[in-house]
């Protein structure tokens, strides 16, 4: 699987996974199998980071974590159910 990004400034990076097993997807929201996989995404700000996680787990399959530069989680977004 894809390294820990290294993030600047205000950077933080998104990750997803299956909600119901923890599974990480990649980008494309496929199962995370090999290391060509890209599974963080880097966004500028937390508020861009957070929209894009909240439009992600509209489905109700995918939860979405947000860690900042220091790999500490920020935000863990669930599936409104």
């Amino acid at each position: 699987m894809q390294q820990f990004p290294i993030l600047q400034g205000n950077q933080v990076a998104l990750l997803r996974a299956e909600f119901n097993t923890g599974h990480v997807l990649d980008e494309d929201l496929n199962l995370a199998l090999g290391d060509a996989q890209i599974v963080y995404t880097i966004f500028d700000s937390m508020d861009t980071a957070l929209q894009a996680a909240e439009n992600i787990v509209k489905n109700g399959t995918i939860e979405c974590i947000i860690y900042s530069r220091d790999r500490e989680l920020v935000k863990y977004v669930t599936p409104k159910k």
